[in-house]
């Protein structure tokens, strides 16, 4: 039924808004609304498909008013659902104890639990919350955090990387410690997750911004030639890479710039 149907939707599009009064009579104004709409529709001889998909169009984009209810931390602090995400949090650290005493206690051994244990709680705890805050940044449409938080990853996964490196290098895998020139690459990493949060989001319509390219550009060339370089342990001629970065980049200016002088051509 259109009811049910109207609830379904007005429940995903305040799911992530406080649990208060301001929020319960925004959804029954979007409930009236959609209601209305509905009766005033029932005669035109649509299907049911068609009155929903008109009634919500009705709506109009209501997201400005989503964000004003959701800008007051201390309605955020008292929902109910923050509290039980900390709960749950507080369920997993405390099952994470229990595993690591009992473990340890029966084993007759303390240190490889608590090598084990605690890192996968730790893990489980940030993916959680990590999953939450990235599904409430695409539900809002605001995503501040979402590059931080991904790039924070790509950080950890990168010293990962290195830490592993590090250990084949004392363990005798390699001949010297070269594994630090795989950080660089932090800063186009940054830059594509930069650029992949735009493209799924729908704001990269209009293109890429010319700090963007030429960050991307210039960061990877820098991360390319250190990475090469420190391999063959050879900095010349490797630096041309480097030289080849600027000439990209260069170009993206100029052709940025020509466009600028035609838009402005044109409107004269």
């Amino acid at each position: 039924m259109l009811t049910d149907r109207f609830n379904k939707y007005i429940d995903k599009q305040t799911s992530t808004l406080p649990l208060n009064k301001a929020t319960a009579d925004f959804k029954a104004e979007l409930y009236d609304t959609l209601m209305s709409k509905a009766s005033d529709l029932s005669d035109a001889g649509l299907s049911e498909d068609e009155i929903f998909t008109k009634c919500v169009d009705t709506l109009g984009d209501f997201s400005e008013t989503k964000r004003d209810l959701s800008s007051n931390p201390i309605d955020m602090v008292r929902d109910g659902r923050i509290l039980r995400k900390f709960l749950y949090c507080g369920v997993i650290s405390i099952i994470s104890v229990i595993l690591y005493i009992g473990i340890s206690y029966f084993a007759n051994n303390w240190s490889i639990p608590a090598y084990t244990i605690f890192p996968a709680m730790g893990i489980i705890l940030i993916a959680y919350l990590t999953f939450d805050v990235i599904k409430h940044s695409f539900m809002t449409n605001r995503h501040g955090y979402t590059t931080i938080i991904f790039s924070l990853y790509a950080l950890i996964l990168l010293t990962c990387l290195y830490l592993g490196l590090a250990f084949g290098i004392n363990a005798g895998w390699a001949q010297d410690d070269r594994a630090w020139s795989i950080f660089p690459f932090i800063f186009p990493i940054i830059f594509l997750i930069h650029i992949t949060k735009l493209r799924v989001t729908g704001k990269a319509k209009k293109g890429l911004s010319l700090f963007t390219q030429v960050g991307l550009t210039m960061s990877s060339s820098i991360a390319v030639f250190l990475l090469v370089a420190t391999i063959i342990d050879e900095f010349h001629p490797t630096w041309l890479i480097v030289l080849i970065g600027i000439l990209l980049s260069l170009i993206m200016i100029i052709k940025k710039l020509d466009k600028r002088i035609y838009k402005n051509k044109s409107i004269r």
